[in-house]
């Protein structure tokens, strides 16, 4: 099994993983995910997740929610008659410090030996993970990590292996303007 496999599963999986935590309908027949990794890993064969949240300090309600929600989808995932292999986590709390979230994401990566991270919940917590990820090629997802062009490098180009599953500050302030002008008739600024 290459490393480069499981990197790709892994990433995958983990997508597949929060999505299918926040759906109410069964998953029919197999993902992409489900056939690639299925094709090469045998039952019973384990992949380690890291959780990197935001459990202590200010910001503990955030991570709190998201790590339990990504419990819920990898025990709803272990629970599949037809999964392809069994997702081991690994938790760190950050506190909601960048510098704790690069101190977790090389302690998951380098000793934990997971395959891909999901966390932190903030965006400063999150971006100071995506360069260490990126550069060992270890796929990074926020759940919530909103922050304007979060996903993108200083020179303007995106992060290989840094994902979100959530809409940047930008696009959600449009959408509640039109909604408050439009539903609301909200029709000027508040004072």
């Amino acid at each position: 099994m290459t490393k480069h496999f499981w990197k790709a599963a892994g990433a995958t999986l983990l997508c597949t993983s929060m999505l299918a935590g926040c759906s109410s309908t069964p998953a029919t027949g197999s993902s992409t995910a489900d056939s690639a990794a299925g094709s090469s890993a045998k039952a019973g064969d384990t992949v380690k997740i890291g959780l990197n949240f935001e459990l202590t300090g200010q910001v503990a309600d955030y991570g709190t929610k998201e790590i339990n929600g990504a419990k819920i989808a990898v025990q709803q995932f272990n629970a599949r008659e037809d999964k392809p292999f069994t997702v081991e986590t690994v938790e760190f709390d950050d506190k909601g410090e960048p510098a704790e979230s690069v101190a977790a994401i090389t302690k998951l990566i380098e000793q934990d030996g997971v395959v891909g991270v999901v966390g932190p919940a903030t965006s400063a917590s999150s971006i100071a993970t995506y360069e260490f990820a990126t550069s060992k090629q270890v796929p990074v997802i926020s759940p919530s990590a909103t922050q304007v062009n979060a996903m993108l490098k200083a020179d303007g180009t995106p992060y290989e292996y840094a994902w979100r599953v959530c809409f940047e500050d930008s696009y959600q302030g449009k959408g509640m303007a039109e909604y408050a002008y439009n539903n609301l008739d909200a029709k000027k600024p508040l004072s």
